[in-house]
C-alpha cells in the first residue's frame, strides 16, 4: 500500500482472490480501514501500521486467523 494512503475504503481489495498479501510501510499514513476493506480474500494474518486509529469492524470476512497490529 502507498505511504501516502490514509483510508482503505469499503471492499477496496475484497473478492481479490490473485492478491494474497499486503504490505504497509513502516511509516504509511494509514488511519482508517473501512468495512470489508479485506473481504474474501486469502490474507492470513495481516499487519497493520502502528499508526492506524480506525478499524471498522469486519473487514475481513471470513475471519480465519488474527490481525496484528506493528
Amino acid at each position: 500500500i502507498l505511504l501516502h494512503v490514509k483510508i482503505i475504503q469499503y471492499g477496496s481489495f475484497s473478492n481479490t482472490f490473485e492478491l494474497e498479501s499486503v504490505t504497509f510501510s513502516s511509516n504509511s499514513e494509514l488511519r482508517k480501514i473501512e468495512e470489508c476493506a479485506f473481504a474474501n480474500r486469502r490474507m492470513q494474518k495481516p499487519v497493520l501500521p502502528a499508526g492506524i486509529k480506525e478499524i471498522a469492524a469486519m473487514i475481513l470476512l471470513p475471519l480465519k486467523s488474527g490481525i496484528l497490529v506493528n
